[in-house]
């Protein structure tokens, strides 16, 4: 609602006292306040209308009255286009409403909304009509003007070409007179002749001829838009055209009636808009579900920490803590499906392409899915290689991983290979199961948002849209994806990549072993801080367990207290993005550097935040950033590889 809805009263009571309707609606086109001068013009809304209230329920009750009931089944496209024109109207137009002719206007307010405003005014008509006989009458207009009020006035041809857009001029009957060359493209007319003595509709008709069967829902469309425009003369309308196109016309009238019409190709900018709107509407479909899906591993955490006693036998115990453990890491794959679709969203991923062995990757799916392959019965082979690929670890990694993960996931019996084959430059690393496959209508779309393989509720594990994350990922590194299928028989996940040069490998860090050597003689010291004593704890507990000196920090002061004593000389400072003081993650980082100018200190950041804005400002800082759901052994290897 507007703040400053006092002044706005003013002028409302103001607009009453001249007899003119107005209506003010908020940024969200929902009703804040109107006048009865508004009422009395409308009376269809009178007690109805209220404040909160859409323009589309506004519309609804106005076109209720005003459509024919052959016309009442496209009242939603009437509607549709109303709520267009009110959030897009920059000049008034004349239209007439029980009786009465009437010109609106429709304003912006600054970081409020918009004001509709109506006004009285005479039939054009009978003014133009009226003031030309008047004229004649009084011997104002000479006969030669006369005999010829109802011709358009003289403009030459070649002026219109000189448009950028289709240009059309009418007679007062509404038929064309003139067209340039733009308008002719637009219709399909091959000569200027042609369209001259035809209405408007019979051009759009003409243009859609042959097509009116393969799009009948955006032909019918644009015929109810010419009985719109007979009763909003003036105002911008839009015509669908075959071959999903889309034209803006705007009709202005001279005071004799004639009329000069625009038609802007605006095919481009309205598919990105149907385009956006349907990304609207599957994102808020998306997160319904998604919504849905994060409850239950939430849901059946509480039931097993309820469960759990300290009193059970050590085995069951230990199967309850299994459990938990298992639904643990369930709910951190789901937000890490998110967070990576929101980061590739977002295009803050960095591509830093190394030289990667397929070996260190096969190691590492085994050790990540052998075990949920084992508990299903299904046999996990991956052939043995010795090739190198050219990509971005940890971008391959995630596609790997995601690739490895559904194949278990939706492979009830059977095998699950991975196969590596190099031929010449080109690397193919292939995914194949023995799984429920895929039905030949949807593998256009498998790499979709939110697209789901499983055949059963049994099946529902993460989000479905490790797939998305798969194309994402490699559009970004410039990888292939194919995929076979044969539904009920399995699926073959096809990723082609250059192949690297050994002499160039840079070895990943190793996260289920101690580094080299095993710990150095003295202990690493990292400040960590995070203002949730419980997230520090148990934070701490853990880096505590993998060998290194920890120093918790409730707070930055905190920390540069300690280190500002000199009883501390951190190796590294692991921060929380988000603390309740004067510091954030960034700034307290910045602070414990500036208290050891000769000595570069590393940092990771841990934050929930994967705005651009944040990500470049932690590159421009040389932070690394961590996004939660923490995962472990990520984390352990990046702080291995920032202390090497």
């Amino acid at each position: 609602m507007p703040q400053n809805l006092a002044a706005l009263e003013t002028v409302v009571n103001m607009l009453e006292s001249l007899d003119i309707g107005c209506c003010i609606f908020d940024r969200n086109s929902r009703t804040v306040r109107w006048n009865s001068a508004m009422l009395a013009l409308f009376p269809e809304h009178a007690g109805r209308i209220h404040v909160g209230e859409h323009y589309r329920e506004n519309l609804l009750r106005f076109y209720a009255y005003r459509l024919s009931d052959a016309e009442l089944p496209l009242i939603e496209e009437y509607v549709r286009a109303g709520v267009e024109r009110h959030e897009t109207q920059q000049r008034p137009f004349t239209f007439q409403h029980r009786g009465v002719w009437l010109r609106v206007a429709c304003k912006p307010l600054p970081d409020q909304g918009r004001m509709r405003i109506w006004t009285r005014v005479p039939s054009p008509v009978a003014v133009t009509d009226g003031l030309l006989e008047q004229q004649s009458a009084l011997g104002l207009l000479e006969p030669s003007l006369a005999s010829r009020h109802s011709e358009p006035m003289a403009v030459g041809e070649n002026v219109l070409e000189y448009f950028a857009d289709g240009m059309m001029l009418v007679d007062v009957e509404g038929r064309i007179t003139a067209v340039n060359a733009q308008f002719m493209a637009l219709y399909g007319f091959a000569s200027k002749a042609t369209p001259v003595g035809l209405t408007l509709e019979d051009v759009y008709r003409h243009a859609w001829k042959g097509h009116e069967h393969r799009e009948p829902r955006h032909y019918e469309l644009g015929i109810a838009r010419f009985a719109e425009n007979v009763l909003f003369a003036g105002a911008p309308f839009l015509l669908p055209l075959a071959g999903d196109r889309w034209v803006r016309v705007i009709e202005q009238r001279d005071s004799q009636g004639h009329g000069y019409f625009s038609h802007v190709d605006i095919t481009a900018l309205k598919r990105q808009q149907l385009e956006s709107e349907e990304a609207m509407r599957f994102k808020s479909r998306f997160l319904a579900s998604a919504s849905h899906d994060l409850r239950q591993p939430v849901h059946a955490l509480g039931m097993m920490v309820e469960m759990l006693d300290p009193d059970l036998p050590r085995d069951d115990l230990a199967a309850r803590l299994g459990s938990i453990r298992s639904c643990t890491s369930t709910l951190t794959d789901m937000l890490n499906e998110l967070l990576d679709l929101s980061s590739f969203d977002l295009g803050i991923h960095r591509v830093v392409k190394t030289t990667v062995s397929i070996a260190w990757l096969v190691r590492e799916a085994t050790d990540m899915f052998g075990e949920d392959a084992a508990r299903k019965g299904l046999e996990l082979a991956f052939l043995p290689c010795d090739i190198h690929v050219l990509s971005d670890k940890h971008l391959l990694r995630r596609i790997v991983f995601n690739l490895v993960s559904n194949a278990v996931k939706y492979t009830v019996k059977g095998k699950v290979s991975v196969i590596c084959v190099q031929d010449g430059e080109a690397v193919t690393f292939t995914v194949r199961d023995t799984g429920i496959g895929i039905a030949p209508e949807r593998l256009q779309s498998i790499f979709n948002d939110n697209i789901t393989l499983k055949p059963t509720q049994e099946l529902n594990e993460g989000l479905g849209i490790g797939l998305t994350v798969v194309r994402l990922a490699a559009d970004l590194l410039g990888h292939t994806i194919q995929i076979e299928s044969v539904e009920g028989v399995g699926t073959s996940f096809m990723l082609g990549m250059p192949a690297g040069r050994p002499g160039d490998l840079l070895k990943p860090a190793d996260s289920r072993s101690e580094p080299a050597g095993g710990l150095p003689a003295r202990q690493p010291c990292i400040v960590l801080i995070e203002d949730d004593s419980y997230a520090l704890s148990s934070m701490a507990e853990l880096l505590t367990s993998w060998g290194y000196r920890v120093l918790p920090c409730l707070s930055a002061e905190a920390a540069l207290n300690a280190i500002s004593s000199g009883t501390q000389s951190p190796d590294l400072v692991v921060s929380d993005m988000h603390l309740n003081e004067d510091f954030d993650g960034l700034t307290a980082i910045s602070a414990l550097r500036a208290l050891a100018p000769g000595h570069a200190l590393p940092a990771i950041l841990l934050t929930g935040d994967v705005s651009t804005r944040l990500s470049e400002a932690a590159l421009a800082a040389d932070v690394n950033i961590v996004f939660k759901p923490i995962r472990p052994s990520a984390l352990r290897e990046l702080i291995t590889s920032k202390l090497s």
